[in-house]
């Protein structure tokens, strides 16, 4: 499967608008962990992202629930992490 730029202008276009900015409670500056294989919907995710001012923090599926503790504590933005 391949993807244009037109394409992916936008698919990201309307995941930042019909998504991000409408069903979330998310403001630009917040940050939002993407965690997804390479597949043609991850530079869709992050780059709707970024185009509605999140800080994107990429996470890899293959990450232990340890890893993932440390990464989201290291991140600096999850609670529940001790």
């Amino acid at each position: 499967m391949t993807l244009t730029y037109a394409e992916l202008e936008r698919h990201q276009r309307g995941l930042r608008r019909l998504v991000l900015q409408q069903h979330t409670d998310l403001d630009p500056g917040d940050r939002i962990a993407v965690q997804m294989p390479n597949v043609l919907q991850y530079p869709i995710a992050v780059f709707g992202a970024m185009r509605a001012g999140l800080m994107v923090v990429n996470t890899n599926p293959l990450y232990t629930a340890r890893e993932m503790r440390h990464q989201f504590k290291d991140w600096g933005r999850a609670p529940w992490c001790t």
